[in-house]
């Protein structure tokens, strides 16, 4: 002992003579510059990653009850909802299937590395082996069609400075919210909902063993495609996880893979107004909207016959003009005539619509349904110097009715004399201030005929 103890003191001294203190502080000052550089290096590249990673994030627009009415493709026109983190189950599959040494090696599996280089010294091109950090800087670099060994190296580059300023569960979580599925579908999430209807966390692993089929080659082997079917039985055994014939089975029934749509039937409308109207949140209310189509819908349909095609809804809270519901056609989503058209804002004759604000004004100054009316002949001499005689629909007159029937019946006749009672300058005045009504001709140009629109 006494012998090692006196080899190391001679050893000591001997490395102090030939390196004095001076020297270990250059060095030590090159390690830290050295080691500062490559920090500052790897930081800035991993915040150019980042930048591209927050590209990929859909907005969804929401109603206001926080229920989605659409979620809108990200830069690169996929849809993408984020993950936190990955459910257990498909979490452990995945890392079976793509990178089994995840935890354990700094970005780069110096094994596939090897084989990667001694394949493209062999055959002139490179295999697919990548970590999942590898796979992630590909996606993020927009390199995956883009097998260069140039494009490799610098993925390389990228690869290590996101494992040295990232931790694991973050590039983990990264990669599960950017791989591809196929059908637009990027991120886990976003493809357990478009494929199955479910949330990743939700999901069978037949389910799981399918997407992870797709991963590879998504838009050849997306899942429900033939290809994916036939991939199944041997991912599956790969991956040491039995799945029964029911399970095998359910995979190869077509109407089990859901496609869910991305937009609701509320979206056709939402689309017709600027983009800077449409903000994450809403004051839609889409359970209203869609009930109010559904009623829409039925009435059209016992109409017919007398061929009505489309109508339209809107729904405004009061103060504060808060848009509640907006419906413009009874079937956004149907191939036919005119029901691609927002018929909520395509200018038009007003028509009837304007009668019940006229009853509206009238039962302000104190009518009520049950107040009576003549519905005869009337004559107005207007601003032309012309006679006006109001006619209504049918050209015929009912005498006596009241204001609830007058209006249920959208007689003209009445209409006219109850505006008449109402008088023009304050109707006019509730349209343009109350209601901030736009005509196309000054209103006053209108006089009593604005009754029958």
């Amino acid at each position: 002992m006494a012998h090692w103890v006196r080899k190391f003191i001679f050893a000591k001294s001997q490395w102090a003579r030939i390196y004095p203190e001076n020297h270990f502080k250059g060095i030590l000052i090159f390690l830290l510059i050295f080691g500062f550089s490559i920090f500052l290096v790897s930081y800035t590249l991993t915040r150019e990653l980042k930048t591209y990673y927050t590209s990929f994030s859909s907005s969804l627009v929401l109603d206001r009850h926080g229920k989605e009415i659409v979620i809108k493709p990200n830069s690169r026109g996929y849809y993408m909802r984020p993950l936190a983190s990955s459910p257990p189950r498909f979490h452990e599959l995945l890392l079976r299937k793509e990178d089994r040494l995840f935890y354990w090696h700094p970005g780069i599996n110096p094994s596939r590395l090897a084989r990667d280089v001694l394949y493209f010294l062999r055959n002139g091109n490179l295999q697919g082996s990548s970590t999942i950090t590898q796979q992630l800087v590909k996606i993020l670099l927009g390199n995956e069609n883009k097998r260069t060994l140039k494009n490799k190296v610098t993925e390389t580059l990228y690869t290590f400075a996101l494992e040295l300023i990232h931790s694991k569960k973050e590039i983990f979580a990264m990669y599960i919210n950017t791989a591809y599925f196929g059908n637009q579908a990027q991120g886990l999430e976003e493809a357990a909902q478009f494929y199955f209807g479910l949330p990743a966390a939700a999901l069978s692993d037949a389910q799981i063993v399918a997407l992870l089929a797709a991963l590879n080659n998504p838009s050849g082997r997306e899942p429900g495609s033939s290809r994916n079917k036939r991939f199944i039985s041997s991912l599956a055994a790969s991956l040491r996880i039995f799945l029964s014939e029911e399970e095998k089975n359910s995979l190869q029934k077509k109407n089990n893979f859901i496609h869910t749509p991305r937009k609701t039937e509320t979206a056709f409308e939402l689309a017709s107004f600027e983009p800077r109207y449409l903000a994450s949140s809403l004051t839609i209310d889409q359970g209203l909207t869609e009930s109010l189509r559904k009623i829409l819908k039925a009435n059209l349909d016992s109409l017919a016959i007398e061929g009505a095609q489309n109508g339209a809804i809107a729904v405004l809270t009061l103060p504060k003009n808060e848009v509640l519901a907006i419906v413009g056609s009874p079937s956004p989503f149907r191939v036919g005539p005119g029901y691609q058209i927002n018929m909520a804002i395509q200018p038009r004759p007003i028509g009837s619509t304007i009668k019940p604000f006229i009853y509206l004004q009238a039962f302000e100054k104190g009518t009520r349904p049950y107040t009576m009316i003549e519905d005869q002949e009337y004559k107005y001499t207007i601003g032309t110097g012309f006679n006006f005689y109001p006619k209504n629909f049918d050209g015929k007159y009912r005498g006596t009715v009241t204001l609830h029937e007058a209006l249920s019946n959208s007689l003209n006749v009445p209409s006219v004399k109850v505006l008449e009672y109402v008088g023009l300058s304050e109707f006019y005045k509730f349209l343009s201030q109350k209601l901030g009504f736009q005509s196309v001709q000054p209103l006053e140009s209108y006089e009593l005929g604005i009754a029958l629109g």
